[in-house]
């Protein structure tokens, strides 16, 4: 939930339209069985080989894997979000990547997931903030057909995971201890 300033009252402002949930639920997974019956340590090793894949259905259980992964801390700390279009885009399909490079450019990352607001599907996805609290999607062209929640991640843990995974720039996180 987010609020606005701008409102007369200061009253929470829901950016979640039509009043549907967007909170993941055991049931939106496909592959939870699956899921369930592998570890932790195995799930975040099947994250690291899947990353560069493109084939739909190994990109779909990478997807369920960074989801399961973070659930747990978008549950405690994660908050739905209003997110507006960047004017440069970057490459479909690395968002992580994306993210993590404007960094550098003074946006603080966020991850989380969205949920397409056409299919209900929801997809592990990352975007940035300004200074100003403003959230803004440099890799999708259209995050009004998109409901967002995340979490922004502190950038000194962002490097230590990034380290962590021999400075390869993915997901966040599901690497994440104590956060």
């Amino acid at each position: 939930m987010e609020t606005n300033n701008n409102n007369r009252n200061d009253e929470p402002i829901v950016c979640i339209q039509h009043g549907k949930n967007i909170n993941m639920q055991d049931q939106d997974f496909k592959y939870l069985d699956y899921l369930k019956s592998i570890d932790t340590t195995e799930r975040k090793k099947l994250i690291r080989s899947l990353m560069r894949s493109t084939d739909f259905t190994p990109a779909m259980i990478r997807n369920e894997l960074i989801l399961f992964e973070s659930k747990s801390i978008l549950q405690r700390r994660g908050h739905h979000v209003s997110v507006s279009s960047g004017c440069n885009h970057a490459t479909l399909g690395l968002c992580y990547y994306n993210s993590l490079t404007l960094i550098s450019k003074g946006y603080k990352y966020v991850e989380g997931y969205v949920r397409d607001k056409r299919s209900g599907g929801f997809i592990a996805h990352s975007w940035n903030s300004d200074s100003s609290g403003k959230h803004i999607d440099f890799t999708f062209t259209d995050p009004e057909n998109f409901e967002y929640f995340g979490v922004t991640i502190p950038e000194a843990l962002i490097w230590k995971v990034v380290k962590k995974n021999k400075n390869k720039a993915y997901t966040i996180l599901p690497f994440l201890k104590n956060f």
